[in-house]
């Protein structure tokens, strides 16, 4: 149903991607487009409509996902190594150091 600038959806499950189709649809000109979206447009059919759009999809990856991997962003979610600890340390105290230099 459409009203004065907003758009109401059934509670179906997939509303929420059916509304990003639809602003999708409003995005003018011939150049392609990208979308960034989490799990829950991790859909077969959503990824085939954007990319019909001439949308490019960066879609955030669920565990179960089938998709290929040119949708998907895969988030790194491991904990940091030591040497990546210490690094971060090291840069840290780097820049506190230039701060109290220059009286930040």
């Amino acid at each position: 149903m459409h009203g004065s600038g907003c758009h109401l959806y059934s509670r179906t499950g997939t509303a929420e991607r059916e509304a990003a189709l639809d602003m999708l649809e409003g995005v003018h000109g011939s150049r392609r487009v990208t979308l960034g979206a989490d799990k829950g447009y991790d859909t077969q059919d959503f990824i085939t409509m954007c990319r019909q759009m001439n949308v490019t999809p960066h879609v955030a990856r669920r565990k179960t996902s089938k998709l290929d991997g040119r949708t998907l962003v895969i988030l790194d979610t491991r904990p940091a190594s030591g040497y990546e600890n210490v690094l971060r340390r090291y840069l840290a105290d780097k820049n506190s150091r230039w701060r109290s230099k220059i009286k930040i």
